[in-house]
């Protein structure tokens, strides 16, 4: 069967006035886990959406996974209550983990395509069409797998966080659009140093609602197996989120070779 037009296919033709809605975010769940070193091992988990934008269903959503290449490493000695950037790549802290492998569901949306890196590891995924999802009282979920994470031996990290970038869109517009962030709900890490006044700092969200609201998955280090070194004391967190330089390179919809989201 010939599809039809991606725009159509998406249904972003909607339209709706945005209206405070519960602080009911988009959340992965679970969001926890623990380190495994069985091979080919991988967590479970999904994306909750939990509204749309106003009175306009969810009619497309998209996420993408730190790349682990042009990424933001921090570490934290205080459990998280103040964080530093790191230098190092994140290989520093674990061997292997993070990139995801998509679980095909036509629940909430007909149309899934995986978004890759520049080695064709698999660090997101868009989806949409149909009907798409009422803007309240209603929860669409998208379940992927994360590839388990291996820690250093040799690393302090007790703990490593996983932020990914997530997008709910109701209708397609451009970042230059002042409605952008009233079309889409995002839940993306801010970048530090972007000037919030500029068009990349649409990607963070709407600053009236969910500015710098993202989902996050946690795994921690099995440390009665595999324990810190003694140099280390209590250890250190770790979290790893997108650069900015990636959300604007991964952070899109293509279809059939053409962009559709965000409007070129």
């Amino acid at each position: 069967m010939k599809l039809k037009h991606p725009i159509l296919l998406l249904s972003l033709s909607l339209t709706g006035l945005w209206v405070e809605q519960s602080l009911a975010h988009t959340r992965l769940s679970p969001a926890v886990a623990d380190e495994n070193r069985a091979r080919h091992a991988t967590y479970v988990t999904q994306a909750n959406i939990a509204h749309g934008c106003g009175e306009m269903n969810v009619i497309g959503h998209i996420l993408v996974m730190p790349d682990q290449t042009d990424s933001i490493v921090e570490v934290s000695t205080d459990g998280g209550k103040t964080w530093t950037r790191h230098s190092g790549p994140v290989s520093d802290f674990i061997q292997a983990g993070g990139f995801i492998r998509i679980i095909k569901s036509n629940e909430v949306f007909p149309i899934q395509q995986m978004i890759q890196d520049a080695n064709k590891n698999p660090i997101g995924y868009w989806a949409g069409g149909g009907e798409g999802l009422p803007p309240r009282n209603w929860y669409g979920q998208m379940p992927f797998r994360i590839q388990a994470a291996v820690f250093q031996d040799n690393s302090c990290a007790r703990s490593i966080t996983f932020i990914p970038a997530i997008a709910d869109i109701c209708e397609i517009k451009s970042l230059a659009d002042p409605e952008f962030n009233h079309a889409t709900g995002f839940w993306v890490k801010a970048v530090p140093g972007v000037d919030p006044n500029s068009l990349d700092a649409k990607y963070f969200g709407d600053p009236s609602h969910a500015y710098d609201s993202p989902a996050t998955f946690k795994v921690n280090r099995n440390v009665s197996q595999y324990p810190l070194p003694a140099s280390c004391g209590q250890g250190v967190d770790v979290r790893i989120y997108p650069s900015m330089n990636q959300l604007k390179r991964d952070m899109k919809v293509i279809w059939q070779g053409r962009q559709i989201w965000p409007a070129p």
